[in-house]
């Protein structure tokens, strides 16, 4: 794990516990450089962060071997939170990397807090912590225990957040289908 995503899960850590104490917006940053982002906003008193999934991929030249990495969930964008003695904007948009805010009506907008509470539900949702889907990964064997395919047996093809993409066989033919992972177990 890098540097940047240790200090992304402790900032989504510390949000959660003071998410009443913080005004939050969102910042439009190079999507390229999103870690040396929330590296450097700590230092002038902003809390950064970027709500995250974990993509399992199969690594080169094997069947088997799988490999999972972090991906910010909204590339380009950070979440940053300011307390009560907030740092001028002028300050923000000083800092490399960050281009501007997400505004209304010519003036930042915060983040509502049942917003900032779905973000947290976007973070929490990836594959590894969803219970009964931490053994789950591509190429594996399921049962769809919910939805309309309820009962069919198929193979996982792809898990993304909280939506994972298997196939089913109808009339002969294959369809690819999306839904909850929740709706799914290892066969």
């Amino acid at each position: 794990m890098s540097d940047w995503q240790e200090i992304n899960r402790n900032a989504i850590e510390q949000a959660q516990a003071s998410a009443m104490h913080r005004d939050y917006f969102v910042l439009r940053v190079d999507s390229q450089r999103i870690g040396k982002v929330i590296e450097h906003l700590p230092k002038i008193g902003v809390l950064a962060f970027v709500p995250t999934e974990e993509r399992v991929r199969r690594m080169r030249g094997s069947r088997k071997a799988t490999h999972a990495t972090e991906h910010p969930v909204m590339s380009g964008y950070v979440i940053a939170g300011m307390g009560y003695n907030r740092p001028s904007w002028y300050g923000i948009f000083n800092q490399p990397h960050i281009f501007g805010v997400i505004s209304r009506d010519g003036r930042p907008a915060a983040i509502s807090p049942a917003s900032l509470s779905r973000c947290f539900r976007i973070h929490q949702s990836s594959a590894t912590s969803l219970p009964g889907a931490k053994s789950l990964k591509p190429g594996d064997s399921i049962r769809i225990t919910a939805g309309g395919w309820q009962g069919h047996e198929t193979k996982l093809l792809d898990i993304r957040g909280q939506q994972c993409e298997f196939v089913v066989n109808l009339f002969g033919k294959e369809h690819r289908v999306r839904q909850s992972i929740e709706g799914v177990e290892a066969a």
